[in-house]
């Protein structure tokens, strides 16, 4: 009496490991666009809350701050934000200079810790980066023109026009700044926060 033999065939074992392969590309290619949107939801937050912390500023001082810096805590070092030393800054400028997380006022006091009674927490922009090695911005970050003050937000993401940048509250979009070259494809959209001079 013969023996049945049983088993995959290599046909049947292919077809298997492609469907799990697939199951896989399916899985990393979702987890990959939650994780963007959590960071995307994180940085809206956190940009919504210091607006208005920003609006409540004017509001008791007739001004907005004149000075520029970064907002929310926790920025590292270095282009990919991963070096265990240096300077922890939001903007790198292609001159070499740059805003810190320890940029301060006259007074000695960083942006975060002068607007602190404005806000219930210091809410955190999750840490993407945009630009080259040489000129880049992360997270969120607030500056001055000669009138008017501006914050601009990094966003994981490759936009090409202000529609895509997100809305926040209803503050109007100013630009945006789309991946540089050579760099992440990541996108900056600034934000008019409001006229910097005092009311008349």
């Amino acid at each position: 009496m013969k023996k049945s033999e049983s088993g995959f065939t290599i046909v049947e074992l292919a077809v298997v490991i492609f469907v799990i392969a697939l199951l896989a590309t399916i899985t990393l290619v979702s987890y990959a666009k939650i994780t963007k949107n959590a960071r995307t939801a994180q940085t809206v937050s956190a940009a919504t809350q210091w607006i208005k912390a920003l609006g409540l500023y004017k509001v008791r001082n007739g001004t907005l701050p004149n000075f520029s810096g970064c907002l929310g805590r926790g920025y590292n070092y270095g282009y990919n934000n991963d070096q265990s030393s240096g300077t922890a800054q939001c903007r790198q400028k292609p001159d070499g200079t740059g805003v810190t997380s320890s940029t301060t006022n006259g007074s000695g006091q960083t942006l975060t810790s002068f607007l602190k009674s404005y806000v219930t927490s210091e809410p955190t922009p999750a840490f993407v980066t945009s630009g080259i090695s040489t000129d880049w911005r992360r997270g969120i970050y607030y500056y001055t023109g000669a009138t008017t003050a501006y914050i601009d937000v990094v966003y994981d993401g490759n936009f090409t026009t202000t529609s895509d940048c997100p809305s926040i509250n209803g503050v109007a979009i100013y630009q945006v700044i789309s991946p540089v070259a050579g760099g992440t494809n990541n996108s900056v959209c600034s934000y008019t926060v409001g006229i910097f001079a005092t009311y008349e």
